[in-house]
């Protein structure tokens, strides 16, 4: 009798002599440089309602990491994070992933 085990991504043997699948993740990256994208985001939260803690909090990060990025003091800014910054904002950027 052969045993399943549907867990994971990849079919692998194990050392019984059943089948089971083994995780894997590939995560791919674009890297693009936008200038002055600190300095946009900064300019539509102003023309928000909202406090910096608000729009933080419906984006998914911390007041200081928005800040952060207002101030471009961070190197890489993940595409999901942008969209929720966009979300939170109720914008659309003009940056494609």
């Amino acid at each position: 009798m052969r045993h399943w085990k549907c867990e994971k991504n990849i079919l692998k043997k194990d050392t019984k002599g059943g089948i089971h699948l083994e995780a894997t993740l590939m995560r791919i990256v674009i890297t693009r440089e936008v200038p002055g994208l600190g300095a946009k985001i900064r300019e539509v939260r102003k023309l928000s309602e909202k406090t910096v803690t608000e729009l933080a909090a419906e984006a998914g990060i911390s007041t200081s990491h928005w800040h952060r990025i207002e101030n471009e003091k961070i190197q890489e800014l993940p595409l999901e994070t942008l969209r929720g910054i966009e979300r939170a904002l109720a914008v659309d950027l003009g940056i494609e992933g």
